[in-house]
C-alpha cells in the first residue's frame, strides 16, 4: 500500500513538471526557486562563519590582554568605558566619561535605578584604576538626557554565531534519537 502511494504521488509529480503546456513554465519557476534558496543559504552561512571567526579572533585577543600586565592610556580606557556603557545603561548618551590618570570622572543626570549598574560597569573596565563620581542622581526622567523610549533588546536574540551551534546541535539530536528499524528475532541485518 505504502509503495502505491508513494509511486502515485511520484506520477504526479511528473505529471505537473512535465505537462506539454505548462511544464516549461513550472521546472523554470522550480529551478529559480531551488537557486535562490541555495543562494540565500550560503548568505546565511558565509555570514555565520564570519561572525565566528570575528568572535574566535575577539576571543583570543581577550585571552592575549588578560596576560598583559600594561596599563593602557587615558583615551583607550575612555573609550572602553564609553563602550562599556553604552552597551549596559539605557541613556548612556546623558553620561559624560573623562579619564585622566586611569582615574575615570563620571558626570551627567542617571536614573536611580541604574546609578548602581554604572558604577559596577566603570569598575569593571581593564584598566581603570579609580573612579570619581560625580553623577546626578534622578528617581524620575525629569531632565531632557533621560527621557525618551530605550529600544529594548530582546529576551533572546542570537548572533549568527549561536544561530550556527544551535542548528548543528539540533541537526546532531535529531540523527542521534531517530528511530531505528527493528528486525525480527532470529534475523539477521547486514
Amino acid at each position: 500500500m505504502q509503495s502505491l502511494l508513494i509511486g502515485g504521488v511520484a506520477g504526479a509529480g511528473l505529471m505537473y513538471l512535465f505537462d506539454p503546456v505548462a511544464g516549461r513554465r513550472r521546472r523554470s519557476l522550480l529551478r529559480d526557486k531551488l537557486l535562490r534558496s541555495r543562494r540565500l543559504v550560503q548568505q546565511e552561512l558565509d555570514v555565520e562563519m564570519r561572525d565566528t571567526a570575528n568572535r574566535a579572533r575577539g576571543l583570543f585577543a581577550r585571552l592575549r590582554t588578560a596576560f598583559d600586565r600594561r596599563q593602557p592610556d587615558d583615551e583607550v580606557i575612555a573609550e572602553r568605558v564609553r563602550a562599556a556603557l553604552g552597551r549596559s545603561v539605557a541613556h548612556a548618551v546623558a553620561i559624560r566619561a573623562s579619564v585622566r590618570d586611569a582615574v575615570v570622572r563620571l558626570e551627567g543626570p542617571v536614573l536611580a535605578a541604574e546609578a548602581d549598574r554604572v558604577r559596577r560597569v566603570v569598575r569593571r573596565v581593564r584598566g581603570v584604576r579609580h573612579l570619581d563620581d560625580r553623577l546626578q542622581i534622578h528617581e524620575q526622567p525629569d531632565v531632557p538626557s533621560l527621557q525618551g523610549d530605550v529600544p529594548r533588546r530582546p529576551l533572546l536574540r542570537l548572533v549568527p554565531a549561536g544561530r550556527l551551534a544551535l542548528g548543528a546541535v539540533s541537526a546532531v539530536t535529531l540523527i542521534a534519537i531517530r528511530p531505528r528499524p527493528q528486525t525480527p528475532r532470529g534475523w539477521f541485518s547486514i
